[in-house]
């Protein structure tokens, strides 16, 4: 398997958790909601640190898609602090129901980036053993990560990529 086609099984997962939260919340299930939610948010936690560490680094070295890895990390960033907005909160209510359909929101505009966008860019830059060697390396970042059972309170510190002057997000 190469990372693309795991980044769009990540995806695929993670569409059908947000399915299954509204259909909680229409049932007025809300601690189904809630449950499948911190599955959605741990889910989405190791997605973003391991596509980080395996794919984002690689495009900043590329002039033609280091836009994406900086974009990309802005809206992991994003993201992540409306996990831990929508994690504050024990109840599904009008505030919580807002700032979950703002993080669907943003997942929906980012998996379509990078699947209609980025993954051509990346199929015509990179090798058949440089994507499944990137497949790999998401894998054994997501291992790592779901040992620890901390990493979701990890801070975000800027870190200054070697090829670039730019600054970028990025998880430690």
């Amino acid at each position: 398997m190469n990372v693309l086609e795991l980044i769009k099984n990540d995806h695929s997962m993670v569409d059908k958790m947000f399915q299954e939260i509204e259909e909680s919340i229409k049932n007025n299930d809300e601690e189904e909601a809630l449950a499948i939610f911190q599955d959605l948010k741990n889910s989405l936690l190791l997605h973003a640190r391991s596509e980080a560490a395996a794919v984002y680094d690689r495009l900043l070295s590329h002039e033609k898609v280091k836009s994406f890895a900086f974009e990309g990390e802005e809206e992991h960033g994003l993201i992540e602090e409306l996990l831990a907005k929508l994690d504050e909160t024990k109840a599904v209510d009008d505030s919580w129901q807002g700032a979950f359909t703002v993080l669907k929101e943003i997942v929906d505009h980012h998996v379509e980036e990078e699947e209609n966008e980025l993954f051509p860019k990346m199929k015509k830059l990179f090798s058949k053993t440089q994507l499944e060697n990137m497949a790999e390396e998401m894998v054994l970042q997501k291992e790592y990560l779901s040992t620890d059972e901390d990493f979701s309170k990890e801070e975000i510190s800027p870190m200054t990529h070697k090829n670039s002057g730019n600054q970028t997000r990025m998880r430690v």
